[in-house]
């Protein structure tokens, strides 16, 4: 008996254009009304999503920021930071690679020292109120540290080698073809998903997960009923028990629907 269900939103729950399946708000009450919990877990911030679910938000849970925030019915639950002691090599190492951006997600706020326009335009899609800093180092010292995200249009190629030297302190991997996150060593969104569980008193065989790309791995191995996207990066693909449509097919919900036999 499935109790939980988790799904990733970028590639996952939304379509390439950034929008949510329309009937995906009344299948998450119905799923209420059966006692099963929904979960939405994101490389993106609260607020942000906060603004896709605005009128479920106090009956689902958030895990944030690929596991460093975690938010259940409106209240912060959970807060995984990084120690700033960690950060000032791979942001000076990141700062060198040639056509990157850099964002500093905080648990008060998310900070960039880019100028370029068209990334900024491009940066607000993913993060609320992105504030403008000289440099990141003034943030290390004052807020608490939850990410930090580099961009660049061939991230895999560019950024991931550039940070490897530091995975043995920091968590580093690949969230999008464009960006590469970095958390606090063992945190990623199967933790996250783990603290929940517990909270819940449900067990991997009872949770239900959706996702697309390699930060959503952790998810994967924290439920026994995992289901990958059409589009899917492969390695993930082939670590999920189920295969379904794409993105833009709406295929979260229509497994969802037939899973439980709703209308």
């Amino acid at each position: 008996m499935v109790r939980l269900i988790a799904a990733d939103m970028d590639g996952t729950l939304l379509n390439n254009r950034k929008e949510l399946p329309e009937d995906i708000v009344p299948v998450i009450k119905v799923l209420q009304r059966m006692d099963v919990r929904f979960v939405v877990a994101s490389g993106r911030q609260y607020k942000n999503l906060l603004s896709f679910f605005p009128e479920i938000s106090d009956i689902i849970a958030f895990i944030c920021v690929n596991g460093s925030l975690i938010y259940d019915r409106g209240q912060l639950v959970s807060i995984y930071e990084i120690d700033p002691n960690l950060l000032y090599e791979p942001i000076g190492t990141a700062r060198h690679i040639a056509g990157s951006h850099m964002v500093v997600t905080c648990v008060d706020g998310v900070y960039t020292e880019s100028r370029d326009q068209d990334f900024l335009q491009f940066a607000k899609k993913y993060f609320c109120d992105l504030q403008q800093v000289d440099c990141f180092e003034q943030i290390l010292k004052t807020d608490k540290v939850v990410q930090c995200s580099v961009y660049h249009p061939e991230a895999k190629k560019h950024v991931l080698p550039a940070l490897s030297a530091f995975k043995e302190c920091i968590e580093i991997y690949l969230s999008e073809n464009m960006w590469v996150d970095i958390h606090r060593l063992g945190v990623d969104k199967g933790t996250g998903l783990q603290e929940l569980q517990q909270r819940y008193g449900i067990t991997a065989g009872e949770s239900m997960a959706f996702g697309d790309y390699l930060n959503d791995i952790g998810l994967m191995k924290a439920c026994t009923h995992t289901f990958a996207m059409k589009n899917s990066h492969p390695a993930l693909a082939a670590m999920c028990k189920y295969q379904i449509g794409s993105n833009n097919e709406n295929a979260v919900v229509g497994a969802i629907k037939k899973w439980f036999h709703i209308g």
